[in-house]
Parts: structure tokens; C-alpha cells; sequence
């Protein structure tokens, strides 16, 4: 009982310091922009009319560190979009607001794909970055699953008796959910075999800080805290769990159906795509620069970080280029399908499958239908 109500204290206290979600935040523009950082969107071709965009992305993350950085390098101004950007704690939250159309596109992670396509018919326009190497299950350092070291092929730790019965504390039906699924899996064991406790990234990342928690998931960041990593060992790790997963570009249904509205998501796409060539132009010259505006962003939205941190989740999850945006669209999967496409309906079978979160009718309903690539193709045609 003394445990549960510490982690809610804490619970209580994070959302009084973290900047949690659905709220519109302004951010500046950067006065240290060079002249060179504020010519990357020189060749943009504005809209022939203003068009307001309400912008949806997740606050301290890669995705949503890019989407603030075209703001900052003026890349909203030059395109003729007043653009208002909002930020949310995780992707099922933010579908919540797509039901009642709070915004138009943005950024989500697997979690917001799965539940925007099936509860609101949201479009995947793209690809935006790789989402592994930072989504990461710690273990207090005191336990016996953290001292007894990895034990499987994916270097999960601790053994699957050491496991069972365990309190987990993750975000459910995210990528930490489907983390932690995956390397229960990896020890012979399912999520039944665990004791799940549902909270959002901000709050375990404050409980795991204080030391209130034996076990947690966190992201982003969060996950290269250097307090965090004192206390608490890394117990698994999405990457090398070969999850393979990605964060998309994502429209709103109604605001895509609209053409004016269409044309300004198309604008943001192709401005999104041009900031990563400037993050990563070069073979990487820019990488410096762009991990300590990824922290100065993250901090303006609640979250502490290091310039180290984000240099370490830009350099190890990539933000996709319009290349790279092309092939997820147009390659062919071993099941004939495109990679984009596949990588989101495989954990969503694992959710039907292992969880139950989903069921097989909403794996039947999860179609192609929602990879939507005319963006992407169009602006690699007029490239």
C-alpha cells in the first residue's frame, strides 16, 4: 500500500512539472540561426494562401524536436503556414484530441498509428524517424534481475522466474508496451506473466528518478538521464530486440479531405523531409548543432536533457530522409506489401496475439488504405 501511494504522489508531482500534453506552446525563433540554417528552406515554394496547420507531436522527442526546428529556422514563415504546434505525453493520448479534431497533422509513434487508424481513420503520410534505440526497460540496480545479467539471445536480463509476478510500470499500448512484450517473449514468458502498471512516459521517467519503482519503461531523453543510469540498469532494450520500429508522419482524415488543408500538410511534409537533409548534410557536420537545439527545444517543453543524449538518439535512431520515405512506400515485403505498411501491422498481430489490447477484427480493418504515399511520391517527382 506505502508503495502504490508513493507512485502516485509521484504521478501527482510530474504532472505539475512536466509539460505533459495537449497544450499549444510557442516557441521563438532561435536568434543564433545562421544565415546558412535560415537559407534551408530557401527553395520552398509558399502557399498561394495563408493556411493555419495545428501540428501534433510528442514533447522531448526527435520527431517533435524537427517539427520545432523548421519553426525556429523560419521554415513555416517561408511556406505561408501559421502553424501551432502542440505537444502530447504519448500517442494514444493524442488520438484522444483527433476525435474531436484538436489538430491537423503531426508526428506519433506505433502506439498512435495503431489506435488512430482504428478508432479514427488517421493517415500515415511518411515515415519520420526510427524509434529503437532509446525505448528502454530499466531494473533498480539492487535487483536480482539487473545483477544477474543478460541472458538471452537480445541481451534481455535476469531470468524468466526472476520475472514472473514482477510490477512493470509502462505506458500501455505503446512501444514500451510492445518492448516489454517482445522480450518477455525472448525468456519464454508473456505479458500475463507480469503485473503491468499503466503510466505515462513523464511520470515513470520522475517515479524511476525519486527510486520509487523497481522496474520501469521510458523513452527519448529520459532514457539517457544520467541520474536514471546511476541507479538503474537496462534491463532491455527495443533495438536490440530488432523491433524495427518507426515514427510516422500522420494527417488528421477531415483535414486531409479538405484541399486547402491538404496542400499546407503536403507543405509540411516536404518541410519536415528538408530539415533532416540539414541535420544530417554533410556526413553529419551539422549533428552538433542540431543536438543542442534539440536540447535548448526539449527543455522549453519540460523536459531535461544533455546535448550528449540527443546526439546519441539522432545518431542511433535516424530521422528519415525523402529517400528513405520512397522505399518505405514503394519496396515490396516478403508479403507483398510495402515496408511502411508492414512494419506497423506486424505489432499490431502481436497485440491481437499476445496482449489482446486489439482484436482479430481490427487487424482485418487495419489496411493499406491508411499508407497513404501520394506526398512522398509527388515530391520525389518534382525533386
Amino acid at each position: 500500500m506505502k508503495k502504490t501511494l508513493s507512485i502516485l504522489l509521484v504521478m501527482i508531482i510530474a504532472a505539475t512539472m512536466v509539460f505533459a500534453g495537449g497544450s499549444s506552446e510557442t516557441t521563438s525563433k532561435a536568434t543564433t540561426v545562421s544565415e546558412s540554417e535560415a537559407a534551408v528552406f530557401a527553395d520552398v515554394k509558399p502557399l498561394a494562401e495563408k493556411t493555419h496547420l495545428v501540428i501534433s507531436t510528442h514533447a522531448g522527442t526527435h520527431h517533435g524536436f524537427l517539427i520545432y526546428l523548421i519553426q525556429q529556422f523560419g521554415g513555416y514563415e517561408k511556406a505561408n503556414i501559421d502553424a501551432e504546434i502542440i505537444t502530447f505525453s504519448n500517442g494514444p493520448v493524442q488520438m484522444e484530441a483527433l476525435s474531436s479534431n484538436s489538430w491537423d497533422c503531426g508526428t506519433t509513434g506505433i502506439g498512435g498509428v495503431l489506435n488512430g487508424v482504428l478508432r479514427n481513420g488517421c493517415l500515415v503520410l511518411g515515415p519520420a524517424a526510427w524509434d529503437n534505440a532509446s525505448i528502454n526497460i530499466f531494473a533498480k540496480n539492487g535487483t536480482d534481475i539487473a545483477q544477474t545479467g543478460a541472458t538471452t539471445e537480445h541481451g534481455v536480463y535476469g531470468t524468466a522466474e526472476q520475472w514472473k509476478g514482477r510490477e512493470v510500470i509502462v505506458t500501455k499500448g505503446t512501444t514500451l508496451h510492445y518492448t516489454l512484450g517482445l522480450g518477455l517473449a525472448d525468456l519464454g514468458l508473456t505479458l500475463d506473466d507480469v503485473k503491468i502498471t499503466n503510466m505515462d512516459v513523464a511520470s515513470a521517467n520522475t517515479a524511476l528518478l525519486a527510486r520509487k519503482i523497481d522496474i520501469g519503461g521510458v523513452w527519448g531523453s529520459y532514457s539517457y538521464n544520467e541520474e536514471l543510469r546511476k541507479n538503474y540498469t537496462k534491463v532491455m532494450d527495443a533495438n536490440a530486440l530488432e523491433s524495427n520500429i518507426c515514427v510516422t508522419l500522420v494527417a488528421n482524415p477531415n483535414s486531409y479531405a479538405d484541399p486547402k488543408k491538404r496542400e499546407a500538410i503536403a507543405k509540411f511534409i516536404e518541410l519536415y523531409y528538408k530539415a533532416v537533409d540539414w541535420v544530417y548534410a554533410d556526413n553529419g557536420v551539422n549533428l552538433d548543432k542540431a543536438a543542442e537545439y534539440y536540447t535548448n527545444i526539449s527543455e522549453q517543453s519540460g523536459v531535461t536533457s544533455t546535448k550528449e543524449a540527443n546526439l546519441n538518439i539522432l545518431t542511433h535512431d535516424t530521422l528519415f530522409n525523402l529517400e528513405d520515405a520512397y522505399h518505405m512506400f514503394n519496396d515490396v515485403t516478403s508479403n507483398g506489401t510495402f515496408p511502411i505498411y508492414e512494419g506497423h501491422r506486424g505489432p499490431l498481430r502481436f497485440y491481437v496475439e499476445k496482449i489482446g489490447s486489439y482484436t482479430p477484427e481490427d487487424l482485418a480493418k487495419f489496411t493499406v488504405n491508411y499508407f497513404v504515399g501520394d506526398i512522398v511520391n509527388n515530391l520525389c517527382t518534382n525533386k
